[in-house]
């Protein structure tokens, strides 16, 4: 089994916010794919299952403690931390990129401290997708919670989640390596 986990804060007035980027990619993939996320409260999470081996998840808890749903889902599935992916918001990156690496440090990113806290590795793939930044480094938390414009949403819908998709197809089929060599080569390309 794999886990594809995207990262958020789970109440309604945060659907649309810079921060609740990793929710929406995973109901992007959802979508495409014709299943339905179901919440199972003895985990904490909404998911579902594709082709029996590929776990779609958000954890239903805020951002700053979705560690623990995490290591509770690859406990239950018998996951190793290696083969799950993690996507959320990065606000070092320039609005609509991404970037995957297979490993790493939080990078003061509070969701993904807490799962290298839970999980006791930083050895996880995670993919970042670039939310820009405010023009005064202050106002970096009311930024994230901010909800995004349209027209960023539609370009997130339409040139950025695509991306994103094709690299879970990749990772389900050929591996981590080819999901993040392509992730990593469509870098502000346009679908």
């Amino acid at each position: 089994m794999k886990l594809f986990v995207g990262l958020g804060n789970y109440l309604p007035r945060y659907k649309y916010t810079y921060h609740n980027v990793g929710y929406q990619v995973v109901d992007f993939i959802a979508y495409k794919l014709n299943l339905r996320l179901r919440k199972k409260l003895f985990l904490n999470v909404r998911l579902a299952v594709y082709e029996k081996e590929c776990i779609l998840a958000k954890p239903l808890t805020f951002m700053n403690t979705s560690g623990g749903v995490i290591k509770n889902l690859l406990k239950s599935y018998t996951i190793h931390p290696t083969e799950i992916i993690v996507v959320y918001d990065d606000l070092s990156l320039d609005f609509g990129s991404m970037k995957m690496r297979l490993k790493g440090g939080s990078a003061g990113h509070n969701g993904v401290e807490s799962i290298i806290d839970a999980l006791g590795t930083e050895q996880f793939p995670r993919i970042r997708i670039g939310i820009g930044r405010p023009e005064d480094a202050s106002q970096f938390k009311e930024y994230v919670l901010e909800e995004v414009p349209e027209e960023r949403r539609i370009f997130l819908q339409e040139r950025v989640f695509p991306h994103i998709y094709k690299a879970f197809l990749m990772w389900k089929d050929k591996g981590r390596e080819a999901a993040m060599n392509y992730i990593n080569s469509k870098e502000n390309v346009e679908i």
